[in-house]
């Protein structure tokens, strides 16, 4: 269904692959029923092995061969979906790069 069971926000100087370990270390203690995981070609052996010692089938799901630009792929769709959802509640759209204080005149 896509729905976000666990947010996790890290250093932009952590690698994807310890994010992912104590993202699998979140999930899996925080929810036991969870089975299946999908990742990004980001992340390495050590989340996958992370997954499975909670019972979680860690599957990279990778571009496929010869795509280019941008195409929604299947499975990770919904995190997508799910990021532009969020994205139409103002309150939770922070770009500082873009917002301006303009003055009351």
């Amino acid at each position: 269904m896509g729905l976000l069971l666990v947010v996790m926000v890290t250093a932009a100087s952590m690698q994807d692959t310890t994010g992912g370990r104590l993202l699998m270390d979140a999930v899996g203690v925080g929810f036991p029923s969870v089975v299946k995981a999908w990742v990004d070609s980001g992340y390495k052996r050590s989340v996958i092995e992370r997954g499975a010692e909670y019972n979680i089938d860690v599957e990279v799901v990778s571009k496929l061969e010869g795509q280019k630009g941008f195409k929604p792929l299947p499975k990770r769709w919904a995190v997508e979906r799910t990021f532009g959802w969020l994205a139409l509640h103002r309150r939770l759209v922070r770009d500082m790069r873009r917002s301006r204080i303009v003055p009351n005149p």
